[in-house]
């Protein structure tokens, strides 16, 4: 059950649910949520297409620490839908693919001790670019 879990796109989705501990996460779907229990990158965007929740790649802060990569959505088809973004960190989303940074920010998620996943919003879920600063 827990890929199936897993690949919800509400807020029952298990791994990113942000309501959920790491401890109940890996009492109930260690091994599927083993990402989200135990974050092993700086920052994670997460997409849509259809019905499936897939955590995209790149995942890690880029080697600029703040240059622009691609998102994985692509609009209409495949959208954002959670972002994840350890301690410290700061996700932030851009309405262009190729942005020179601050210009074209359309939402930022900064992590905390006690928040790291977080709903992008519907009218940016198809941004083209994010940045994953440290």
């Amino acid at each position: 059950s827990c890929p199936k879990w897993a690949a919800k796109i509400d807020d029952s989705s298990i791994c990113v649910n942000p309501t959920m501990k790491a401890t109940d996460k890996a009492n109930i779907c260690a091994v599927t949520c083993a990402f989200e229990i135990k974050p092993t990158s700086d920052c994670a965007l997460y997409t849509v297409t259809g019905t499936t929740l897939k955590r995209g790649t790149p995942s890690n802060r880029t080697t600029g620490n703040g240059t622009p990569v691609a998102s994985g959505a692509v609009d209409p088809t495949t959208l954002l839908s959670r972002a994840f973004a350890a301690p410290g960190c700061t996700v932030s989303l851009y309405s262009v693919a190729a942005p020179v940074p601050p210009a074209n920010r359309v939402a930022t998620f900064t992590g905390t001790t006690t928040n790291q996943f977080f709903t992008v919003p519907a009218a940016v879920n198809g941004a083209p670019s994010y940045t994953c600063t440290c």
